[in-house]
């Protein structure tokens, strides 16, 4: 099985928490990470799970087209209220929903300092999150995959 990893990162946080993803993946999926310029159709279509984070994924998915797949949304945001601080996961998954994907986990957001750097033990956060929906990815999808 195929998962892609898609992320936009400003100052790399975003990069960090997609790697870590990605190896939390790695249980259950073969797993390709692209930053959201390199993230092609061919890759999309050929993943089973697609896991998008950052603030430039929403202008992607829009040229993206309608799929029937998996999918999770991830951002990393300054710890705070998110009314204040934002969160992009959530539109993000409403759009991966508008697209035709069925989300395998809620959108989830991973912080950082007002310095720009993780919090500790974030990045070993998004490695269990990335487990936790590989397993959860798995009962979505047929038997024979």
């Amino acid at each position: 099985m195929r998962a892609l990893v898609v992320y936009e990162s400003m100052y790399g946080n975003t990069r960090v928490v997609a790697g870590e993803i990605a190896d939390g993946l790695r249980v259950g999926y073969e797993v390709t990470v692209v930053p959201v310029a390199e993230a092609t159709a061919e890759l999309v279509a050929g993943a089973d799970l697609l896991v998008a984070g950052g603030p430039g994924i929403r202008d992607w998915l829009r040229d993206l087209g309608h799929r029937n797949g998996l999918a999770a949304a991830f951002d990393t945001r300054i710890s705070g209220v998110p009314a204040f601080t934002g969160r992009a996961s959530r539109p993000i998954a409403k759009l991966l929903k508008r697209h035709g994907y069925r989300l395998v986990a809620a959108p989830e957001s991973f912080l950082v300092t007002s310095q720009s750097t993780l919090l500790d033990g974030e990045a070993a956060r998004a490695r269990r999150w990335g487990t936790t929906i590989g397993a959860a990815s798995k009962t979505y999808l047929p038997a024979h995959v």
